[in-house]
């Protein structure tokens, strides 16, 4: 085969390869919001403000653009200087009308309480030391005998 034969025949072979990355990728919109942690005691109370915050940031979003028809949400919050995921939300329009509930759509970070420092580890709960149990001096082996 001669040299002009194989480019030529080359980029025949790499056109749909070609087409396939040239192609741009539909995205859709993310939205990021940080929450204040401060004023709240409990890691599920921060969840609830998040799913609140979802809630209405979706429902904003799809009532505002007629044309959206699909968007992701990302709310995070700030502890004593780390930031970490509450929780993440990626839902359609036509899934959204038939279930607009965040609950059912989200996916929680529930690992974050341990590092926002909202929770102990488990392994800073357990004693350092487990106490020895002293077994009896003098065991018995033999079977009782039930007919005497």
């Amino acid at each position: 085969m001669s040299n002009p034969l194989r480019v030529a025949l080359g980029c025949l072979l790499c056109l749909p390869v070609w087409g396939a990355i040239a192609t741009p990728i539909e995205a859709y919109p993310q939205f990021h919001l940080m929450l204040d942690s401060g004023t709240v005691g409990r890691y599920r109370q921060l969840e609830e403000q998040a799913e609140i915050e979802a809630q209405h940031l979706i429902e904003q979003a799809f009532a505002q653009s007629p044309t959206l028809t699909e968007l992701s949400v990302m709310l995070l919050t700030e502890r004593g200087g780390q930031v970490a995921p509450l929780l993440s939300v990626q839902v359609s329009r036509s899934d959204w009308q038939r279930y607009p509930d965040v609950n059912h759509w989200a996916t929680y970070f529930r690992e974050s309480a341990e590092f926002l420092g909202f929770r102990t580890p488990i392994s800073e709960t357990l004693p350092q030391r487990i106490p020895a149990i002293s077994a009896p001096s003098v065991l018995d082996v033999s079977e009782p005998n039930f007919y005497n």
